[in-house]
């Protein structure tokens, strides 16, 4: 009785589903929905209903052995046979009624699409008689008692009808193929990449076709973009707000024959060395402004809110000033006395280690082109930890 529960947001989850298809719907449960905005996608929220159906059915099954078999319970075994077997059936005879044929498939010539329909017409009708198959198999065992002379056969029938239904389901998705030692895909390698890659320093490159969907950039550089199924919140905040803002500015001061990247604040401080419109070698742009992989600031500004402190990234000169949320990090507004010698530089680059070298008469606050994530991360100045901040919205800061 605790999971009956579990049936109704099983039906839940196709309504959701089939929602997710109307954008104001989708809005409306996605922001008061609890846990639709969890999934990876919204149409995943069939997932329930893939793990509810087994588990109530399994439940029962358990209920129906501790209960015995009586009148009672038979004929409930008959209606719940006549409901599953009966909707098989009903497939099975109708599947020449339905057009088995997808918007846009329409334009396809007229001996692929007969084909299209037998083929998906045969896979239907299989299914439907596999099932009904399964169904009253397991409907005979019961309503006749038989587990009762044989009940490890019983089970050993069920894991059997289980493991058939997988095996041949699967198998339409995951064929030979799938087990075959993979290949190395060689992306061929751009002029542009050619020439960009000359330069051994650490940099960002920006590639303006399709910054947030592209994933080539990232096989031969570090990318400002890139895809990914699940973007970090923040840096797609900061890329909704300001990046694709600055994106534009640069695009208009560059079809003007002068492009404009001073006025660049986040694009620089994100290490944006190069900038792609192309594959060609004149196809890329050499930003001299950007911030470098780490540097000190002047004035640190602190903000009451996320919101302040996103506004306010895209206005600062980031090469100078910093921007930390109050609410969120102790520390005070302040100035440093910022020597024109002070430097910090990048030596040693790893996925999970950095290594910086410092010089600064002074105390200040140093600002590194790179995304704020502490968990797992320790910092150590001269071997003693200190606390990691959150700069800029989404890049880390050290007192150093």
């Amino acid at each position: 009785k605790y999971v009956w529960w579990l049936l109704p947001l099983s039906v839940l989850a196709v309504v959701l589903s089939w929602g997710s298809n109307f954008s104001s719907f989708n809005y409306l449960v996605f922001d008061y929905f609890p846990g639709y905005n969890k999934f990876r996608s919204v149409t995943f929220a069939l997932i329930i209903m893939l793990f509810a159906m087994p588990l109530l059915g399994m439940l029962g099954l358990e209920k129906l052995f501790d209960q015995g078999i009586d009148k009672e319970t038979k004929k409930k075994l008959l209606i719940a046979f006549s409901a599953t077997g009966g909707l098989c059936l009903l497939i099975l005879v109708t599947s020449g009624m339905f057009s088995f044929m997808r918007e846009g498939e329409s334009g396809l010539p007229a001996w692929f699409t007969d084909a299209l329909r037998a083929d998906r017409r045969s896979l239907l009708r299989a299914d439907a008689l596999r099932s009904f198959s399964f169904i009253a198999a397991a409907f005979i065992f019961l309503y006749f008692n038989l587990y009762k002379k044989a009940t490890a056969g019983f089970f050993a029938a069920l894991i059997f009808f289980i493991a058939v239904d997988l095996i041949v389901v699967d198998r339409r998705y995951l064929t030979k193929n799938n087990y075959q030692s993979k290949r190395k895909n060689n992306i061929e390698m751009s002029p542009a990449d050619k020439q960009v890659l000359q330069d051994k320093d650490y940099y960002r490159v920006l590639n303006l076709s399709g910054l947030m969907a592209d994933a080539l950039t990232s096989y031969y550089h570090n990318s400002v973009g890139g895809y990914h199924g699940a973007k970090l919140k923040r840096y797609q905040d900061l890329y909704d707000s300001c990046i694709y803002f600055e994106i534009d500015r640069l695009i208009e001061s560059a079809q003007k024959g002068d492009p404009d990247f001073e006025n660049l604040p986040v694009i620089n401080m994100l290490n944006t060395r190069y900038i792609f419109y192309g594959q060609n070698r004149a196809n890329v742009l050499r930003n001299r402004y950007a911030n470098g992989s780490a540097w000190f600031v002047n004035e640190l500004r602190v903000v009451p809110s996320a919101n302040e402190e996103l506004r306010a990234v895209a206005q600062i000169d980031s090469k100078i000033q910093a921007v930390i949320n109050g609410t969120e990090f102790s520390v005070q507004p302040s100035t440093f006395e910022r020597d024109s010698a002070a430097s910090i530089l990048l030596v040693t680059h790893k996925p999970n280690y950095m290594k910086y070298e410092t010089s600064n008469p002074a105390n200040g606050l140093a600002v590194f082109s790179e995304i704020y994530y502490p968990k797992g991360w320790v910092a150590t100045i001269d071997g003693t930890e200190t606390p990691i901040l959150r700069a800029n919205y989404v890049l880390r800061a050290l007192n150093v």
